[in-house]
């Protein structure tokens, strides 16, 4: 059951970390599939007669630090900076600090604060997924403790001890366990030839 409730637990974060709607989208478009484009596949650099090709169009480092103003087909109605999701309270504090040097935008403050309630949503479901986490290892400590123990007083005059004396301890070990008053579990001595320890279920 463990390893089951690790694999699920597994599964479960690469299914959120990878089947993403923004993932499966990108996908589709960088197949071609979706918007309809044939040429994608033709020119992609795993082909062998384009793998030559794919050194000399190579990207320049200039171009992939374009800010999002730089950028044609970032739309500007929608917000003057395209905010990414804070991860960090460094990134936070960038972000405000760019944000206090902007102009008043509507569409640029609905979307600063809609990534920051994005960045603490992510962070809760972290905690609590945390949480279960500390809760399942504490129900495993709990289940893997040892079951408490108590002597088994018998006669100096008997070698053995009998079934009453045995009974007795049980039902010692119970009420004990029962009113929780003794905390500490007895010490089972190897000296102490003249008793017997049982294990209570």
């Amino acid at each position: 059951p463990i390893g089951k409730q690790n694999f699920l637990l597994c599964y479960q974060k690469a299914r959120e970390q990878a089947l993403s709607s923004s993932n499966i989208k990108g996908g589709w478009k960088a197949s071609g599939l979706w918007p309809v484009s044939i040429a994608k596949p033709l020119l992609s650099r795993l082909l062998l007669e384009n793998s030559n090709k794919g050194k000399r169009n190579a990207p320049n480092a200039a171009d992939s630090l374009k800010t999002p103003l730089s950028i044609k087909s970032w739309p500007s109605e929608a917000s003057q900076v395209a905010w990414t999701t804070p991860r960090k309270s460094k990134d936070l504090k960038a972000q405000v600090l760019h944000f206090s040097q902007l102009e008043s935008d509507m569409p640029t403050k609905r979307l600063l604060f809609r990534k920051i309630t994005k960045g603490f949503d992510e962070k809760d479901s972290l905690l609590a997924k945390a949480q279960l986490q500390i809760q399942a290892l504490e129900t495993q400590l709990e289940a893997a403790r040892p079951k408490r123990r108590r002597k088994v007083e018998t006669s100096p005059n008997s070698r053995f001890a009998d079934i009453k004396a045995i009974q007795h301890a049980q039902e010692k070990a119970n009420v004990a366990e029962n009113n929780k008053e003794d905390g500490e579990e007895s010490e089972i001595s190897e000296n102490e030839k003249n008793c017997i320890v049982v294990q209570v279920d």
